[in-house]
This record gives structure tokens, C-alpha cells and sequence, in this order.
């Protein structure tokens, strides 16, 4: 859930060199999925503000368990779309996850993203 490509890169790298070593083969972009917190609008700011919430509930529980607050896939169809492509260049996977803010968001506001997500972002992507 990391948006440090390198990081990312380096981790999967490595997983792909001992991979073999322990009878397991992972082809480059089947080492692991990759994506974040997901919050689709129609402005990049609508889905900022959306987005308040689930960085509030991050910071205020999930980080005193020492989880760091993961990617932000957070914008317009067309910023997701840009985040999701310069990670796939970068580390070439095949899964995607999208961590949605269910039970912080209200049912339209996510019913609104995911139908933004379904009908305009995974259309781009195969």
C-alpha cells in the first residue's frame, strides 16, 4: 500500500529472487497486488473533501496501532486513472485493491465512487 514505486519495486524485486529458492515462481507483476484508499468524485477536490473523513479516522485509530495512513488513490477519475497507470509502468502487476471508506462514508457517497471507479476508471485498464 505503499505510493514509494521504488520502494514498491525493490520489495517486489527481491520477493521475485527468493521466490525460487523456496519452489515458488512469480513472474515480474505476480508478486503482489497494489492500490490504497480509494475515494473517486468528479473534481479532485469533491473527492479531497470526501476524502477528510477517512484521514481523520486514520490518524485518530489505525496509526496508534503503527499503521501508517496507506496510498491515496483519492481524486477524478482522471487523477486515479494517472496514479494507477505511473504505478503500472513502474511495477507492471495485475491486481488491483481499492480500500473503500465503508461505515465512514455514507452509502451514496460510496455507491458515487464506486459507480465513478467501475464505469470510468476500470474501463482504461485491462
Amino acid at each position: 500500500m505503499s505510493d514509494k514505486l521504488d520502494f514498491c519495486e525493490a520489495l517486489w524485486k527481491t520477493y521475485r529472487e527468493e521466490a525460487p529458492k523456496h519452489g515458488i515462481e512469480k513472474p515480474r507483476g505476480h508478486e503482489a497486488a497494489w492500490g490504497g484508499i480509494a475515494v473517486c468524485a468528479g473534481t479532485d477536490a469533491e473527492a479531497e473533501a470526501q476524502f477528510e473523513d477517512m484521514a481523520w479516522f486514520w490518524e485518530k485509530w489505525a496509526k496508534q496501532f503503527g499503521q501508517g495512513m496507506p496510498l491515496k488513490l483519492v481524486g477524478s477519475p482522471d487523477t486515479i486513472s494517472r496514479q494507477i497507470d505511473e504505478a503500472h509502468k513502474a511495477l507492471g502487476f495485475d491486481e488491483i485493491f481499492f480500500l473503500i471508506p465503508q461505515g465512514i462514508h455514507s452509502s451514496d457517497q460510496i455507491i458515487s465512487s464506486l459507480d465513478l471507479i467501475t464505469t470510468k476508471v476500470m474501463p482504461r485498464f485491462n
